[in-house]
């Protein structure tokens, strides 16, 4: 059994709030600060990524590594949290004269923001930084997972255009999996088969992957989720899901544990695919 994996992978759900980005974002600021040219920057990087990724290549492969590869680039990032400074949180705090019916109002505008974010934060960070880069393991190995993670962690902020098509072929594999996990969830606690993706299901899937998750995330939660088409001639809102359910505290934290039983059920899928130890890696 590959204890290395099952180690580093449940490090890195127990230490969600260990921000990945966060650390690879500080370290290219301070680079910047120094060298003061980003490309010249990005080209370091790049340099630096490949030493990495070709070190782990050479390096033979032992449980420490897999464990140290699991921990490194699996990342399930924590909810959206309510913070003081927020404007709403002040409106209720400072405005003590306000009417009960305007706190109220308040507090559900603030619980929307908190679950909408949530939901595209985290389907993103199950798609992007954990069910890719185990797929990434089995099919070419330590190395590329290690390549692929230092690259995501550092330009996904970044990817706009080309880079951000890139990742989206990346993510239709990954995302597929996830559609699946998402959507036996959706079967079992709505007793339904029936979801509407407005006939745009594939099309999502080769041009929005994260799209689908984030509406098979709204179905589960019987909410509706609002996307945002801006095309060249014409600009529209659309909806999917349906409104049944409340959105508040509750409807978030039910939404965190979907998606980290879905992170974990993903993660056991790959320790039993890599214990068959069958010849993917190319």
């Amino acid at each position: 059994m590959r204890v290395g994996y099952l180690v580093g992978g449940t490090l890195s759900l127990l230490f969600y709030k260990l921000d990945r980005k966060h650390i690879v974002s500080t370290f290219r600021w301070g680079v910047e600060a120094k060298i003061k040219n980003k490309k010249a920057v990005n080209i370091i990087y790049l340099l630096l990524t490949a030493l990495v990724a070709s070190a782990v290549y050479l390096i033979p492969e032992s449980e420490a590594i897999n464990g140290i590869v699991a921990f490194g680039v699996l990342e399930i990032v924590g909810a959206v949290e309510k913070k003081s400074g927020n404007n709403f949180n002040k409106g209720i705090k400072i405005e003590k004269n306000l009417s009960r019916k305007r706190k109220i109002i308040n507090k559900n505008i603030n619980d929307r923001k908190v679950f909408y974010e949530t939901l595209t934060l985290l389907g993103k960070s199950l798609i992007g930084s954990f069910i890719t880069p185990l797929l990434i393991i089995v099919f070419f190995g330590n190395g590329a997972s290690v390549a692929y993670g230092m690259i995501y962690f550092y330009f996904d902020e970044l990817a706009h255009g080309v880079g951000e098509k890139i990742l989206n072929i990346i993510f239709i594999l990954p995302s597929l999996i996830g559609d699946g996990l998402l959507y036996l969830i959706y079967i079992c606690r709505n007793k339904t088969f029936k979801i509407s993706f407005k006939g745009e299901f594939f099309q999502n899937l080769f041009y929005m992957p994260l799209l689908n998750v984030y509406i098979l995330g709204a179905y589960i939660e019987t909410v509706n989720f609002y996307y945002f088409e801006n095309y060249e001639v014409v600009h529209y809102i659309k909806s999917y899901g349906v409104y049944q359910g409340k959105i508040d505290e509750v409807a978030t934290k039910d939404l965190v544990t979907i998606i980290y039983g879905v992170a974990g059920v993903a993660f056991i899928l790959f320790i039993v695919l890599i214990n068959l130890n069958l010849k993917f890696i190319i």
